[in-house]
């Protein structure tokens, strides 16, 4: 049993934050959360009563297994001031590479901003229009998902298609009739594409599309749509800088009896990170093109928040905003600091000891521990296996800084997932292939041809060990020749390699 961080999941900072089946994953993960803050709105009057003072925004416990790489579930029980505010139990299947299927109750994410749990966001609050259209917590539904991610090396694609109930959300129309149901009371079918365009040049770049539907429980055939575009990207600047991007406009049309109601709104944010220090900018704009029916005005929330990281399971926010999306709609300033507090600690179920065990050995890399293949029995699997591995041993060792280690980690999860391919075509243990130690030749011996981005590719991994796996022939440490931006680019050479062999 080992202790892990609960904030390990926002490393994930493209993709679904709520996935389970992740490389190398296998066993059983308990976590816990404490989320609380302070707030203080100026529009209050001056005396202690009138501040909005502490407040639980989030207490949750949850519970995560993944076993042999096609399946898992995730479980957990959220509580606020109210009491129990929320709950997800939801499960995983992956039964192709690239296919999973889902079904329970999730985060069912529209978009970068929209769909982030409390401790993945940069800032201390949600942004506007995720509490406006979706509830303070985001949109959490019970349903069907299917996901696919199409393998195609310089442009993957993810398609989503989503089955849901439809009442999962907790926000209300102000201005509802009837009822006041829900503004998506029934049966909701979701549809997301999602682009990574970052691929083609080593960068972490992603646009996506979204449409979704329901009924609205306003009148008979009152319909609500959610159509959303966005942008994310991630970019590492020198001195270990990273710089964030996510923009999000979402356009909501509700049909209620004899009108319709369009309300459009964008949220940007920017963020700088540099080790444990993070700063953002946001910006939350309603009533894009025009102004709401339910506001004679365009409402906005600008807020700049900062924060840190003491500890892996620490972190600790100060936010300030000026916005004017009140009923009154005068000028407010806020002020808000937030303390997140996280544990949680992995079980290895016996099946995945065996399995890590069949294919690595655990070596000790300057404190660090990484993860080493052993020769595999030969077995396709086998070889697959250890290129998630692998991959896994890149990321942990460019985060900690051992950057001439993460390429050497790289280069070899390219290498054993194209030996993989080899070994399943039938190039057993005697022949010469089994022995190959370059990316290159190894694409060459899959007689395939490789577009030339791939070619490029496998020759900077292969070029780049020479100087990761011994002392320069220059003089100097391995370490001297690489930093941040050499081993993102092994990285992400990589995972192009690891993308493209996925058709093959």
């Amino acid at each position: 049993m080992e202790l892990v961080s609960l904030f390990c999941t926002a490393c994930f900072a493209f993709g679904d934050p709520t996935a389970v089946i992740v490389p190398n994953g296998e066993g059983i993960t308990a976590h816990g959360l404490a989320a609380t803050s302070f707030s203080y709105r100026s529009d209050a009057p001056r005396d202690w009563d009138a501040v909005d003072g502490m407040a639980i925004q989030q207490g949750r416990i949850g519970l995560a297994g993944m076993f042999h790489d096609i399946w898992g579930f995730y479980g957990a029980l959220a509580a606020d001031d109210t009491g129990l505010s929320n709950w997800e139990l939801y499960g995983d299947v992956m039964p192709v590479d690239g296919f999973r299927i889902r079904t329970g109750r999730w985060l069912v994410g529209l978009g970068p901003v929209s769909g982030r749990r409390i401790e993945q966001r940069a800032f201390v609050d949600a942004p506007l229009h995720t509490e406006r259209f979706l509830g303070p917590n985001g949109l959490f539904d019970v349903g069907l998902q299917l996901k696919y991610r199409v393998p195609i090396a310089l442009l993957p694609i993810d398609i989503e298609a989503s089955i849901l109930r439809g009442s999962g959300n907790s926000f209300s129309a102000p201005l509802a009739l009837g009822d006041g149901a829900s503004t998506l009371e029934r049966m909701l079918y979701v549809a997301r594409l999602r682009l990574y365009p970052g691929a083609a040049f080593g960068e972490h770049l992603a646009l996506g599309l979204t449409f979704a539907t329901g009924e609205n429980g306003t009148g008979p055939g009152n319909r609500t749509d959610l159509i959303g575009a966005d942008i994310e990207g991630m970019f590492t600047l020198p001195s270990d800088v990273h710089f964030g991007v996510a923009i999000e406009y979402m356009l909501r049309r509700r049909g209620i009896p004899r009108a319709l109601e369009v309300e459009g709104t964008l949220s940007s944010e920017l963020t700088v990170s540099w080790r444990t220090l993070l700063a953002g900018f946001r910006a939350d704009v309603m009533g894009l093109p025009t102004p709401s029916p339910l506001r004679d005005r365009v409402e906005y929330r600008f807020s700049t928040a900062v924060g840190y990281t003491p500890t892996e399971w620490i972190r600790i926010r100060t936010q300030y905003s000026a916005r004017n999306d009140q009923t009154d709609g005068a000028l407010t300033h806020e002020f808000m600091l937030q303390a997140i507090i996280g544990l949680a600690t992995r079980f290895k179920t016996n099946s995945a000891s065996k399995a890590a065990g069949a294919h690595h050995r655990t070596i000790k890399t300057d404190g660090l521990v990484a993860i080493k293949p052993k020769p595999a029995n030969e077995s396709g699997e086998d070889w697959l296996a250890t290129s998630r591995g692998e991959m896994l041993s890149a990321e942990t060792l460019r985060r900690e800084k051992q950057y001439a280690t993460a390429v050497l980690h790289a280069q070899r999860g390219a290498l054993a997932r194209i030996r993989g391919i080899l070994t399943l075509r039938g190039a057993q243990g005697s022949g010469s292939q089994s022995k190959i130690r370059s990316i290159t030749l190894a694409i060459r011996a899959l007689e395939e041809e490789a577009p030339p981005t791939i070619l490029q590719a496998a020759r900077r991994l292969d070029r780049g060990i020479l100087n990761a796996s011994a002392p320069s022939a220059l003089g100097g440490a391995p370490a001297d020749y690489f930093d941040a931006n050499s081993a993102e680019r092994a990285i992400q050479d990589a995972r192009v390699i690891i993308g493209w062999s996925a058709s093959l």
